[in-house]
């Protein structure tokens, strides 16, 4: 006899409707739709094609009476089944998204409480959300925010924003109010935003103090708020935003950040603050001069 390794997915099906028993799920997948409506006979009521969907939701496509069960069963497995739904129904539609957000590129025209579900369980769906990602100015409703309107088209995007701050990266026009979203929700995405504000810069290091590296303004006040939990925060700088009166708190606070000070900004005051935190910062004085060497034995 054949093994069953070597017998294809139409052999295998053909041989079980021969039979008259039910082909196994795992190999309806890879049927042609002519074999698999042919092997759907053998799963006769709502309950069985119910489970068998559940198994392998693909085959939700080849089956003709698609009942609110069927489509559950095979939205439950995988949310993408949505794609295969000929009727997708309010009830199916917010059950797939709330399973998987990407799902809405697979429903056509949802409604903005489908929408509004996309985005609370992935931010990044609103890429796939249309009437959305367009200048909120300047078009009229009538010209394109259609179903959705303009109101509810930018809550939907700052709904995205704020379940994922990266989500900003998929919107055309981007608002101040976004922004400041985003930098609530994502300790990177400050590096992505040009025209920086330091309105800006100061809600998303006390989001995430990490975020300092990626500020284009930093205050001392900025600094001391999140020393604390990045007690090394001069290190995480860049040395074009640093200032004399940064770098003097933070030698003063651990001498060993004199490191981190560039040489330009070793003043004589700075480098002797830091000797005095610790002697090992002498190590650290880029020019070491006469003045220095005498100020600090």
């Amino acid at each position: 006899s054949t093994p069953v390794g070597a017998w294809k997915a139409d052999e295998i099906a053909a041989h079980c409707v021969k039979l008259n028993v039910k082909c196994p799920p795992h190999f309806m997948q890879g049927l042609s739709a002519e074999m698999t409506k042919s092997v759907l006979k053998h799963y006769p009521t709502e309950a069985d094609l119910a489970s068998l969907v559940s198994l392998s939701p693909v085959i939700l496509k080849c089956i003709d009476v698609q009942t609110p069960l069927i489509c559950e069963a095979a939205i439950k497995t995988n949310a993408m089944a949505i794609e295969f739904v000929r009727i997708p129904t309010e009830e199916l539609s917010l059950l797939a998204v709330s399973r998987d957000g990407n799902a809405i590129k697979h429903i056509e025209s949802p409604s903005f409480a489908v929408c509004h579900a996309a985005v609370q369980q992935n931010g990044t769906s609103i890429q796939f959300i249309r009437d959305v990602n367009q200048d909120f100015e300047s078009l009229a409703y009538s010209e394109y925010y259609g179903h959705l309107g303009k109101n509810q088209s930018y809550d939907l995007i700052r709904q995205a924003i704020q379940h994922n701050g990266n989500s900003l990266l998929l919107v055309k026009n981007v608002t101040p109010e976004l922004q400041l979203e985003a930098v609530k929700s994502s300790p990177t995405i400050l590096k992505s935003i040009k025209n920086q504000t330091l309105e800006l810069c100061e809600a998303s290091v006390k989001a995430y103090p990490s975020s300092i590296h990626y500020a284009d303004y930093v205050t001392l006040e900025m600094i001391i708020a999140v020393s604390d939990k990045s007690p090394m925060v001069l290190r995480a700088l860049r040395d074009s935003i640093k200032t004399p009166e940064i770098c003097l708190w933070a030698v003063k606070r651990d001498g060993r950040l004199l490191e981190f000070v560039p040489e330009h900004l070793q003043t004589l005051e700075v480098c002797i603050e830091a000797c005095k935190q610790t002697m090992d910062a002498r190590y650290f004085v880029k020019t070491q001069t006469a003045e220095f060497c005498n100020a600090i034995k």
